[in-house]
Order: C-alpha cells, then sequence, then structure tokens
C-alpha cells in the first residue's frame, strides 16, 4: 500500500512538474495581434529575487533604464548577449533590469520559480536585478508593442513608461546603437 501511495505522490509531482513546463513553454511561443503602435509599460508591483518590491515603472533604477525582457530560460543566453554587449555589467554601466516574463499561474508557482531562479543566481547584487513579471503575457505583449514571446526585447523606459527604444531578438550593431543613443550613451 505504502508504494503505491509513493508512486502516486511521484506522479502527481511528475505531472504537475510537465504541466508547469508545458504551460510556460506554451505562453512563450506565441504571437501576438493587435500590439500598441505607442507602447508604455504598465504599472505593475514587482518584487526582486532578494524579495525587494518595487512599483514600475516610477521606481526603475534610473530616470532611463534598460529593461531585458525574456519569456523561457532559454532566452536566457540571448538576455547575457545584450548583458556583454552594452558592457551592463561595468562600473559606469547605465541602469538596467531583467524582466523574466511568465504566465501568472498562482502563488504556488510563483514561489516555485523564484527558488529555481533563485539557486541559479548566487549573487546578491545580480538577484537584485531581476524583477519577474508574473501576468497576462499577451496582454503585457500588447501594451508594450512586443509582437512575438519567441524572442527577447531589449528596450528603454522611463520612469513614465514611456519606450524610448525597442530593439527583438540577439544584439546587433544597429540594436546596440539604437540602445545606446536612447539610454544617452556612445
Amino acid at each position: 500500500m505504502r508504494s503505491a501511495i509513493r508512486f502516486f505522490r511521484f506522479a502527481a509531482g511528475f505531472l504537475g512538474a510537465a504541466v508547469f513546463g508545458w504551460a510556460i513553454a506554451s505562453a512563450a511561443q506565441k504571437d501576438v495581434s493587435d500590439v500598441s503602435k505607442d507602447p508604455v509599460f504598465p504599472t505593475e508591483a514587482i518584487a526582486d529575487l532578494n524579495g525587494r518590491t518595487l512599483k514600475f515603472p516610477s521606481e526603475f533604477p534610473g530616470e532611463k533604464t534598460i529593461v531585458l525582457v525574456a519569456f523561457v530560460q532559454q532566452q536566457q543566453t540571448d538576455i547575457d548577449a545584450w548583458v556583454e554587449a552594452l558592457k551592463l555589467k561595468e562600473k559606469n554601466a547605465p541602469a538596467w533590469i531583467e524582466l523574466p516574463t511568465v504566465a501568472d499561474m498562482g502563488p504556488g508557482f510563483r514561489k516555485f520559480l523564484d527558488g529555481a531562479m533563485q539557486s541559479g543566481i548566487k549573487k546578491t547584487d545580480d538577484r537584485a536585478r531581476v524583477f519577474t513579471l508574473y501576468t497576462d503575457v499577451a496582454g503585457f505583449c500588447r501594451k508594450m508593442g512586443m509582437p512575438s514571446t519567441k524572442t527577447v526585447y531589449a528596450l528603454v523606459v522611463d520612469r513614465k513608461g514611456k519606450v524610448l527604444a525597442s530593439v527583438a531578438g540577439r544584439p546587433t550593431a544597429q540594436g546596440i546603437t539604437r540602445i545606446q543613443t536612447a539610454i544617452g550613451g556612445e
């Protein structure tokens, strides 16, 4: 009897993990219609991976902030490429954050995903730049003028929420110049 109970617990846990994985993958792999031509970052209270909650966009770290948006973990290499290309880890780098954006599937899912990300990001300073947005992903993309969740976005957003620049995909020379120009750099 005990082995049957253990099996069912294991099966339920495995099924739950599979459902979470499917939900994330399906939410992240779609195109979005009717996107805004005048994107504005919505007002959201979002916690970083250290547990500090800020109200965005008014509490962005800079008057203009680079916001790197991803929808699935597999897009992290593209986010890292933007960090490297824009030299965001250097001492005098502009203000920036990472914004993993996923479907809100309740407090249990948020705790699970935040815990998984915290275990992978060891440095407190790095965790302080990661703000996971749990939301209606398609609705967020419409407001932000992002037509697909199949790629990452590098944005420059001011504290009023106005999107000053938006570049989809991996960094290119043209995309880097666009972000640097909007942030007021090179």
